[in-house]
């Protein structure tokens, strides 16, 4: 009976640890892969990452002595790169679109940018994606990485 117990309570284990650890793991990978795009994309531009997020779908880097921002995005819908030399833009806020809904007045949050705006007057305004409700089907800290990347890029506006 306590074999069989044993037997039982092993496989379960196994059943649970195993693909919770393989989703980590391809989760981590996917990651780094990111990051890795991120780094040649500012090895490119002759740019060194001094500060850098990774999500599950996009990763965020800025080099604080150029002040150049990159960005890297990869789903299934759209590959976006992109490096902003954030001395051609004077300020930087949070653009947040909600879509309506039954139980909440304010409506969930449909999309997350940031929207950089240019020192030229005729210029055109730069828009990161953080978060699409589209293509994301619930936030992920998305809420507080815009907030702490608009901290981030208006100190380097300065």
């Amino acid at each position: 009976m306590d074999l069989g117990m044993t037997l039982i309570s092993a496989s379960l284990i196994l059943l649970i640890i195993v693909p919770l650890t393989l989703m980590q793991l391809k989760k981590r990978n996917k990651e780094q892969v990111l990051l890795k795009s991120l780094k040649t994309l500012s090895n490119q531009q002759n740019c060194k990452l001094t500060k850098y997020d990774v999500t599950s779908d996009f990763v965020i880097g800025l080099d604080q002595a150029t002040k150049t921002l990159f960005y890297y995005k990869n789903t299934v819908l759209e590959n976006i790169s992109k490096h902003i030399n954030l001395s051609q833009f004077i300020d930087c806020d949070i653009l947040e679109t909600r879509q309506n809904n039954s139980k909440n007045k304010q409506g969930e949050i449909a999309h997350l940018n940031l929207v950089l705006y240019p020192k030229d007057k005729n210029g055109a305004s730069e828009t990161i994606k953080i978060y699409n409700s589209s293509e994301n089907y619930q936030l992920n800290g998305e809420v507080d990485l815009v907030k702490k990347w608009k901290d981030l890029i208006a100190s380097s506006l300065k």
